[in-house]
């Protein structure tokens, strides 16, 4: 089982959809990881009640660490609009951003996308990420999408001496829908799969 963090790579008020329209990227994996299908997604163009609001589909080719095309099974990152994206906790340190900030410029590219619950737009991995994002003014990313409150694969827990005993999913949901956030590592998500790596050119994302 793998523990989500930046390093590596009551009940929400929130409007379910079954399907939003994305900025769509097919890559290649061994295994469907988190779920995620394409065909939970149809077109809605409002911001406000949490839908992605771009549509273009996009084929692509993922590499490997290696530099060959993995090719037994496609998945999906899609593209979204960064200002669709709700982040639940702070970043762990400014000095952190910078240093990813560094290394996305040197590559060119998002190497790892962040993970998202497609009906609401809380940032369940991938804060750091985000900033950066925000930080580089790009006006879409890379994530995968995922039914969180109903995917049993992905579960929530807190970070030892956070100041919560525990989080409930809700609670995730709750916080990236309001304008709070929790402290930084407060939420430790787990999940089976693991994230392979990508590369999507910052030219995608600006």
């Amino acid at each position: 089982m793998s523990s989500v963090n930046d390093m590596d790579l009551t009940s929400a008020h929130v409007c379910y959809s079954t399907s939003s329209p994305v900025r769509k990227i097919s890559f290649k994996d061994v295994s469907n990881i988190f779920g995620v299908v394409a065909d939970v997604l149809v077109k809605k163009d409002s911001i406000d009640r949490g839908l992605p609001p771009i549509l273009e589909e996009v084929e692509e080719d993922t590499y490997d660490t290696s530099g060959h095309v993995v090719d037994e099974q496609s998945i999906s990152v899609y593209l979204v609009d960064i200002n669709w994206l709700k982040e639940h906790e702070q970043i762990v340190s400014e000095e952190r951003v910078q240093k990813l900030h560094d290394a996305i410029v040197g590559w060119s590219a998002y190497k790892i996308p962040l993970l998202v619950d497609s009906r609401s737009g809380a940032i369940l991995d991938g804060h750091h990420r985000y900033a950066v994002g925000r930080m580089m003014g790009l006006s879409r990313l890379p994530v995968v999408l995922v039914d969180y409150l109903n995917d049993d694969s992905i579960s929530v827990d807190v970070w030892p001496e956070c100041g919560f005993d525990c989080l409930t999913k809700e609670d995730v949901v709750e916080m990236s829908l309001s304008d709070r956030v929790y402290p930084p590592k407060t939420s430790k998500h787990e999940f089976v799969a693991s994230f392979t790596p990508i590369d999507v050119p910052l030219s995608k994302l600006r």
